[in-house]
Order: structure tokens, then sequence, then C-alpha cells
């Protein structure tokens, strides 16, 4: 808000927000950090991985920077936490703090491009009720990944285009179903439902 702060105090926020942010969970990864003190730890099946990292937390220098390692995410949780009400359950997720955050933002649009557990998982909850109360969700397009959509991410994965607006109340949201490809918009039917 320092860096734009004549949009928000003309506009209250960016007239359009876009992303496709990273969706790796915000935890701690032993291949992260041991990679650093046995350079091939990540080629190793879980059971090394295991055995090699008993090892290496047996030298106090690995053992205070691992301890290290894990507070340092443990202390940007908790600032995450802070700032980001929205978050639900269970493990900070990337791309709900990105959304959150491209929300908090926006003065009017926000499409993201998401994993489509955004629907129905219990760590969305509390963005998916916000997003319904204020009524600010108006079309979410479902894809799944069968016909190699996005190339080298596995093809039972399921994603959603999220489009959210602040410029206008919506009593529907419109919702495409799965669908394999781009072209099956013209196919498919729009089902619209209830923003309640």
């Amino acid at each position: 808000k320092l860096h734009f702060a004549e949009v928000f105090q003309k506009k209250g926020g960016f007239d359009v927000v876009m992303g496709n942010p990273p969706w790796e969970k915000f935890k701690p990864l032993d291949p992260e950090f041991f990679s650093n003190y046995y350079e091939d730890y990540r080629e190793l099946s879980k059971e090394k991985q295991k055995s090699k990292r008993e090892e290496l937390l047996k030298k106090p220098a690995i053992q205070a920077n691992y301890a290290e390692y894990l507070k340092k995410y443990e202390d940007e949780a908790e600032v995450f936490k802070k700032h980001y009400k929205l978050q639900g359950s269970g493990d900070l997720n990337l791309y709900k703090l990105f959304l959150e955050r491209a929300y908090q933002l926006a003065s009017g649009n926000v499409t993201f491009l998401i994993p489509g557990q955004i629907t129905v998982d219990q760590g969305g909850k509390d963005l998916r009720e916000e997003f319904i109360k204020q009524k600010v969700l108006y079309k979410i397009i479902g894809l799944n990944n069968q016909k190699g959509i996005f190339v080298n991410i596995d093809n039972n994965q399921k994603f959603v285009i999220l489009f959210l607006t602040k410029k206008q109340k919506n009593k529907q949201v419109g919702v495409y179903g799965w669908i394999p490809e781009f072209d099956s918009f013209k196919n498919e039917k729009l089902i619209l439902v209830e923003n309640e």
C-alpha cells in the first residue's frame, strides 16, 4: 500500500488483480534442508532419507541449523496468521495466502488460477464463506488436466479459474463443470447457483 499509495487513496485498491500463485504448502521440507548437507538426499528412497536425516542430525551444528530452520517457518507462519484471517485450519498453503492478499488489494476484479481443492477442502472454507457472504464470487470455471492442458502436471489434477468482483453484489455464481480443454466452453452449459 505504501508503494501504490495513490491507487489506494483514489480507488481503494487495484482495479484488477490476476494470478497463478505457487501451489505448495508453506512448511519446512526435509529434502530442501538436508540437501545442503548431503547433495543426493532428494534422490534417496523415503526409508534412506529417514536414515540419512538421523545420521546428519547427530552432528550438533546441523542439529542447531535444523532447529533454526524449523523455527523460521514457525515464526513466519505466525506472522501470516496475524495478517491473513481467512486461511482456515491445517497447513498454510501459498495459493490461499496469495488469493487472500489479492482480495485485500483489489477494489475491482480478482481472477486466479488455483487448485480445485479450494471448492471443497476444509482449509478453503473461510475464503469460500467470505466470498459468498460478501457476494463477490461470480464465476468458477472448473478444469481437469485429462487432456494435458498443463504439461508436467498430473492428469488427475483439477484446477479452477476463480472470478471475484467488488464492483457489484452477485446474487448468482456461474459454474462450469470439470472440463478437459478450453474448447469445451462452447459445448458446456453454464450453471447458475444462488450466491447464498
